[in-house]
């Protein structure tokens, strides 16, 4: 198989009338080496035929890498141009295309896993391989593991400060509700950098490829001392996860300000917000950057319990 390279990415681009869109992310890797690094992070060898779901493929430098290493990929593409021209450049680089499913959509509007291989035949995505658009990686990770349960890895290369926010823990000049909320789900970890010349255009930041590992958050709530999680339905998880991420957006909304102050329009005053805090087991002259996921949700548990949404 023939893998994509800058004189390749160059006539594509040409034969298209395609001229990359610093609006939705767009940056085509040129170098060969790079796209098998990453493939070879997500698919292990010797795993049988896995289906990887690709997010923003381009062109399709990564996707003939994972192809080439035997993955079903089904790839979502918001630009209707490059999705209709993608099985043909696989086919024209020896690619195999009946292992290759593409879906002309944002992923932001994707449903479920199973939409994405209905009529294939195909295991629903438990893994995330994508030089995701940089202008919107964070939502787009979220996204995905929020409604497609069974994705249990990522590898994503994204720009390097938003690779910093992912990995960050409380008290990192990094850290924000993008780490919390990353957290929420599991945990990110660096794999390596890329240097800027391996795209089309040059950006102008920095490049990291991460590993991301999806962690059983009941677990660590219970560990944690939330109470009464342990016959939790589905549902009732769900409803504390979005409870922790309005408090999360809360708080680090006036970072600035104690949790006191940053929830109180939350709570519904100065004093109601210290209270839940307090109730949580912290201390309300703390700042958001000073707490864990796990901190977050406490607070959000005693807020569904005083209005009585675990009921």
């Amino acid at each position: 198989m023939n893998l994509l390279g800058t004189r390749d990415i160059r006539q594509l681009c040409g034969e298209l009338g395609i001229r990359p869109s610093k609006k939705r992310g767009q940056n085509f890797v040129t170098d060969p080496g790079t796209v098998r690094r990453i493939a070879a992070l997500g698919v292990v060898e010797g795993e049988e035929s896995p289906t990887v779901l690709e997010i923003g493929p381009g062109l399709g430098s990564l996707t003939l890498a994972l192809l080439e290493r035997g993955a079903k990929v089904a790839a979502v593409e918001i630009d209707r141009l490059l999705a209709q021209s993608l099985p043909e450049t696989v086919r024209a680089h020896g690619g195999n295309v009946e292992s290759l499913r593409v879906i002309q959509q944002d992923a932001l509007q994707t449903a479920s896993g199973a939409q994405l291989v209905e009529g294939t035949g195909w295991e629903e995505p438990r893994l995330l391989v994508a030089n995701l658009p940089y202008n919107v990686a964070t939502p787009l990770l979220l996204h995905a593991l929020e409604v497609m349960p069974k994705l249990r890895r990522a590898v994503v290369m994204v720009q390097a400060e938003v690779a910093d926010r992912w990995v960050a823990k409380a008290t990192d000049e990094a850290y924000g509700a993008p780490s919390a909320k990353l957290a929420w789900w599991g945990r990110a970890q660096r794999a390596f950098a890329v240097s800027r010349q391996v795209f089309i255009p040059v950006p102008n930041v920095d490049s990291t490829v991460l590993e991301f590992e999806r962690e059983d958050i009941l677990d660590r709530l219970i560990q944690n001392g939330l109470s009464g999680l342990e016959d939790a339905s589905k549902g009732q998880v769900e409803r504390l996860r979005q409870e922790t991420f309005d408090v999360i957006a809360q708080a680090f909304g006036q970072r600035r300000k104690t949790l006191r102050q940053a929830l109180a329009l939350y709570a519904g005053s100065p004093n109601e917000a210290a209270s839940l805090v307090e109730k949580a087991g912290l201390d309300p002259s703390l700042r958001a950057e000073r707490l864990e996921v796990v901190d977050f949700a406490k607070i959000a548990g005693v807020k569904m319990n005083r209005d009585g949404e675990w009921q």
